[in-house]
């Protein structure tokens, strides 16, 4: 009886019609901003870590690129660099930038920083900082579409595109690293290499005026910091790395580790606020350090 059917005896066939499949529209998560911030956290993420002589190189890449955004949204939506851009436009973006309408640097460390963040010697968060002016919404809106895309930390080449990394915006609620809050510190470490702003070798020979301590010192007290001829300044090591060069200054190998970075560690005489950053590219994230002790408040 059931040898040439198709199902068993007392069983039926049964037929729908598939409804027809509605598209369904693309999800993006939305950031929100929140106008009146000083610090913007993302985390990095890779799948191999950037080097650590290489650090300037995401930091400032990065920094283009808000810049970038920013000058297109205070253009209206056009694309324009700022080098093209009329004086009226400049002035609008100097913090970001860093120099005012004629390419002057800006004093008082009042423009935007960028840092890399360490955890057991892994970069793992990258932030965008400003000492004084918080960011309004349009600079904020730069800085996140400007991570919306993947961004390369290798020397130009034709391997560049094969290392990047991907930057994923922070809630507000993950707390600021140390050094970035309102407690004060004694005793400070080096997270990334402090680089020297000035040569401090003469035919093989340190120059005492110039030496790395010395060094230290002097920028210390220039950035009013009570005391800065007494801090104890002692030297735990040293690398290569690259660091920031303006666009004129630049050549195809120019930043692939020219300058020689130090291991510091700083014992002050009285607790000091941070963020500290000392030396040479220290708005690239060289030169940044963490407290090593707790907050004395």
């Amino acid at each position: 009886m059931v040898a040439r059917r198709s199902v068993p005896p007392g069983a039926e066939y049964r037929y729908a019609v598939r409804p027809p499949q509605r598209s369904l529209p693309e999800y993006r998560p939305i950031q929100r901003q929140r106008c009146g911030r000083n610090l913007i956290q993302f985390a990095i993420g890779w799948n191999v870590a950037p080097e650590a002589r290489a650090l300037v190189r995401l930091t400032s890449r990065f920094r283009g690129r808000v810049l970038g955004e920013l000058l297109r949204i205070k253009n209206g939506g056009k694309r324009i660099s700022w080098s093209r851009a009329p004086r009226s436009l400049r002035a609008e973006v100097a913090l970001m930038a860093g120099k005012d309408a004629d390419g002057r640097p800006l004093e008082g460390h009042r423009h935007t920083e960028f840092f890399v963040w360490y955890e057991e010697e892994t970069p793992s968060r990258l932030l965008v900082w400003r000492d004084g002016q918080p960011f309004d919404a349009d600079e904020e809106k730069a800085i996140l579409a400007a991570a919306t895309r993947e961004l390369s930390w290798a020397a130009p080449g034709d391997d560049a595109d094969a290392w990047k990394v991907r930057l994923i915006p922070l809630d507000h609620a993950v707390p600021t690293p140390p050094g970035f809050g309102d407690g004060e510190y004694r005793i400070w470490k080096s997270m990334t290499p402090y680089v020297p702003p000035r040569h401090y070798l003469r035919r093989g020979t340190v120059r005492m005026g110039e030496s790395v301590q010395n060094q230290v010192r002097r920028e210390l007290s220039l950035r009013g910091v009570v005391r800065a001829d007494e801090a104890q300044v002692t030297v735990d090591g040293s690398q290569w790395v690259a660091v920031h060069l303006p666009r004129g200054k630049r050549t195809r190998r120019s930043t692939l580790g020219d300058r020689r970075g130090y291991r510091l560690c700083i014992e002050f005489a009285e607790p000091v606020r941070g963020p500290l950053r000392l030396g040479h590219s220290s708005s690239f994230g060289l030169g940044l350090f963490e407290p090593a002790t707790e907050p004395l408040t």
